[in-house]
């Protein structure tokens, strides 16, 4: 799946750098708060117990 147009290697330090310069960064910052805000809620609503 390409979210950015293209494949980046993270093991290549050429494609690092234009990860960096493309600014694909911010895109994965704003994935990963996503994902944590949707964790922090399943794992909230599977340990709330109603009495």
């Amino acid at each position: 799946m390409k979210l950015f147009g293209r494949v980046y290697d993270l093991r290549n330090p050429r494609d690092v750098e234009e990860f960096i310069i493309s600014g694909a960064w911010n895109r994965c910052a704003e994935l990963m708060s996503k994902v944590a805000e949707v964790a922090a809620k399943k794992s909230l609503e599977a340990c709330y117990k109603p009495r």
